[in-house]
């Protein structure tokens, strides 16, 4: 008998598996305003698929709180965890390498 934690799980699994590309980017776009101090100023530009084997996005977030750097900050999202390279200590390089496959 499978448990319901398990079945849940798996539907989830499933769920992901079965994105589209515009489902993926519109998710991406979606965790990423989540970081933002002004979500709804943010403009997404450059999306570019992964092509590491997993289901993600690489791209660029305008935003009024990257002033100091353009505008612009970069972001990557994989297997629904997005990372805003803000800082050293950030997971955005491991996630980078995952999501090109290097």
């Amino acid at each position: 008998m499978t448990s319901p934690r398990a079945a849940l799980a798996f539907c989830l699994l499933a769920a992901a598996c079965t994105q589209s590309p515009e489902q993926i980017q519109a998710a991406a776009e979606q965790a990423v305003r989540a970081q933002l101090r002004d979500p709804a100023a943010a403009r997404f530009v450059a999306i570019n698929p992964c092509t590491g084997g997993v289901r993600g996005v690489t791209g660029l977030v305008a935003s009024p709180e990257f002033a100091d750097t353009d505008g612009f900050g970069a972001f990557v999202y994989v297997e629904g965890e997005a990372v805003l390279l803000r800082s050293e200590t950030s997971r955005y390089p491991e996630l980078l390498r995952s999501c090109r496959g290097s």
